[in-house]
This record gives structure tokens, C-alpha cells and sequence, in this order.
């Protein structure tokens, strides 16, 4: 999976810069808003890191279906230096694409931060309240290696379908169910009919797909029009020496945000979807 390079916000940085030297905040909290990483809110917690972790979910609060970041200070407040941890909360309710953007991110998100401040603990995903037990954390550590969880497994089988040669095999979570809206349904029917030849999609809000611009008549042109766009989307195309076939494509070469492309990486299942919803 391609990392989502998203910059952290000038407040989130600062507020972990100034808690270094500030044993009252135990713990930052970030979300991502747009194509950054910014600041939710600080909190205070106990001095046992144990006992800290456990405040979390009320603390932060920690909702069923938004995922956060939160990084939480390991050494008791008092300590002459701070390690800190990256606790990924990415709950089983929230939508795919959020899943996806949050996995990738963790790593960018320490780097931008300091690296060297998170050396010394893993990272630790959560996904339900049953995780947000320290039991669980210090089990994986101790094991050096803990069973993947369901974010990190979402990548593993991202990443592995991207390779296979066979894109009938089933993939779990990489299959993304996107929903077709009324105007490109019609579109898409109008292709399958012969009416048209040539009709562009594109990922829209709420897992979507919506019509970029009106269907055309004229798929001559394909080739041209796709190279000058800087923008990911699909392409249906009735091709135009076998008016029997049409392909879905993906626009190959566009120069946008990582997170853009990255929800666009879903394009075996996602185009099966398209040809499959408007019976191509």
C-alpha cells in the first residue's frame, strides 16, 4: 500500500514538542483532517502508563466508528527523558478508505514528530474495545511479534492483491463496496445499450462512484484525453473496432495527492464493480 505522505499540522507538532517538557500531558490525540494530521486534543492520565492506556477510550474519547491517532508517553511524568508510543485506534466500524489512510500514515506521522521518540515501543493498533487492554500491549511486546490486527491485515491483503495474476481470488477487505450514483448509473447504461461510447467515474464522498462529465458519443479520442488529466478515475470505453466490447479502465498516469491515488488502488474490484452494477 502506498503511504499517504500527509504533512502533520504546525499545532499538533508544536503541542508534542512543548509536552516534552511538560509531564502533565500524558497523551496527544490527532486526526486526520483533509491532507494533514492535526491536533484533537491533550489529556493528562495516570502515572502508570498501564493505567494510562485504559483511560483512553473516555479520555480521548475514542469513537466506534472514526479512527484517531493518539501517541501516549510510556515514563511516569517526572521522567529526564520521554518515549512515547503510536496507538492506532482504527475501529472495525469505520469506512474502508479511513482504515486504509490511517494504516499508511502511522509511519509518516513519527517521522514528521521525531522519529528517535518512538523508538523504543511499537506501534499498537486497536480495533475494538477489547484491544484497549495493556494485557495486550505488553503481550505483544514481550512475544516480539503479536498475531497482525485488522488494520494491518487490511494492507497485507491490499498489497497481495495487487500482485496476483488471478483477480477473481477473493480478498477480504480490499474489496471496497462503492454505490453507484442515479446520473452515473444512467451513464454507464447508456454505454451498455450502444448509446454512448465513452463515460468517466470518479471515487466520490461517501463511497461513492458519480459521473465526472457527460457521456460521449466519440471514444476515438480516448488515449489524448487521458494524458492530460491530473486526476484518478475510471474509464468506461466501448471499444471502437468491436462495438461488442467495452473495458473499465483507470485513468494510468495523474499527478495528485497520495491519499487520492491510494483509494483509487482498490481498481481490480472496484472496476468489476462498475461493469458488474450497470450489467456491461
Amino acid at each position: 500500500m502506498a503511504r499517504a505522505h500527509l504533512a502533520v499540522d504546525v499545532e499538533l507538532a508544536n503541542s508534542f514538542l512543548a509536552a516534552q517538557s511538560e509531564p502533565a500531558v500524558r497523551w496527544i490525540a490527532a486526526t486526520v483532517k483533509g491532507e494533514a494530521v492535526c491536533l484533537l486534543k491533550t489529556g493528562s492520565g495516570a502515572a502508570d502508563a498501564a493505567a494510562a492506556f485504559g483511560e483512553l477510550a473516555t479520555g480521548v474519547p475514542l469513537a466506534k466508528d472514526e479512527p484517531c491517532f493518539v501517541v501516549l508517553a510510556r515514563e511516569a511524568p517526572g521522567a529526564a527523558t520521554r518515549k512515547w508510543q503510536l496507538v492506532c485506534w482504527v475501529p472495525d466500524a469505520a469506512a474502508p478508505r479511513l482504515k486504509m489512510l490511517y494504516s499508511s500514515s502511522r509511519e509518516d506521522l513519527k517521522t514528521s514528530l521525531g522519529a528517535g521518540f518512538f523508538a523504543s515501543a511499537k506501534d499498537y493498533c486497536a480495533n475494538d474495545a477489547a484491544d484497549l487492554d495493556w494485557a495486550h500491549v505488553a503481550a505483544a511486546e514481550a512475544g516480539g511479534g503479536a498475531p497482525l490486527t485488522a488494520a494491518e491485515l487490511f494492507r497485507k491483503e491490499e498489497a497481495a492483491a495487487e500482485a496476483a495474476t488471478d483477480r477473481r481470488a477473493s480478498v477480504g477487505m480490499a474489496a471496497v463496496p462503492f454505490h453507484l450514483t442515479p446520473d452515473a448509473r444512467a451513464a454507464l447504461e447508456a454505454v451498455a445499450s450502444g448509446a454512448a461510447s465513452l463515460v468517466e467515474v470518479v471515487v466520490g464522498a461517501g463511497e461513492t462512484l458519480e459521473l465526472a462529465q457527460p457521456p460521449s458519443t466519440d471514444a476515438s479520442s480516448v488515449k489524448d484525453s487521458l494524458s492530460a488529466l491530473d486526476a484518478p478515475r475510471f474509464v468506461v470505453v466501448r471499444a471502437v473496432n468491436d462495438p461488442s466490447a467495452v473495458r473499465t479502465r483507470i485513468s494510468p498516469k495523474f499527478r495528485r495527492h497520495v491519499q487520492e491515488r491510494a483509494h483509487y488502488s482498490f481498481r481490480a474490484h472496484t472496476s468489476s464493480s462498475v461493469s458488474s452494477s450497470s450489467r456491461l
